[in-house]
C-alpha cells in the first residue's frame, strides 16, 4: 500500500536506533561484534528498500542505451563478455561502459557504504 506510516524502511531504522542505543551496550563483548554486523546489515536493507527499485532502472536504461530494449540480466551478463573479452578497452564504447560501471558501482556504494562516497567528495 502507498502512503502508509511508519514505512518499511522507517520500521527499519526505528528497529536499528533501538539496537544501537539500548541493546547493543548490554550485549556480552564476545558478543558485540555480531550487534555490529547485525546494526550493519540492517543499515545497509534500509537504503536499499529506501531507494526502491531506481538504481535497478537505471542499470536497466544505461543497458539499453548500450544494446537496445531487452532484459537486463542478459544484457548485464553480454556486458561481462565484452568486457572479459577487451572490447571495451577503447574508443566510444569505452566511455559508455566506464560511465555505467561507475554508475553501478555508487549505487552498490549508497547502499552499503555511502559515508564513503561523501568522504571522498563523489557525492
Amino acid at each position: 500500500m502507498t502512503g502508509d506510516r511508519p514505512t518499511g524502511a522507517e520500521l527499519l531504522e526505528l528497529a536499528r536506533e533501538v539496537l544501537q542505543r539500548e541493546l547493543l551496550p548490554a550485549l556480552p563483548p564476545e558478543q558485540r561484534l555480531a550487534g555490529l554486523m547485525i546494526l550493519n546489515v540492517m543499515g545497509i536493507a534500509g537504503r536499499e528498500l529506501a531507494a526502491g527499485e531506481a538504481p535497478a532502472r537505471d542499470l536497466a536504461t544505461r543497458l539499453a542505451e548500450l544494446y537496445g530494449p531487452g532484459d537486463a540480466g542478459a544484457q548485464l551478463r553480454r556486458l561481462a563478455g565484452e568486457i572479459r573479452a577487451g572490447r571495451c578497452d577503447e574508443g566510444p564504447r569505452h566511455d559508455a561502459v566506464r560511465a555505467l560501471l561507475w554508475s553501478l558501482v555508487k549505487a552498490k556504494a549508497r547502499a552499503a557504504n555511502p559515508r564513503l562516497l561523501t568522504g571522498q567528495g563523489l557525492e
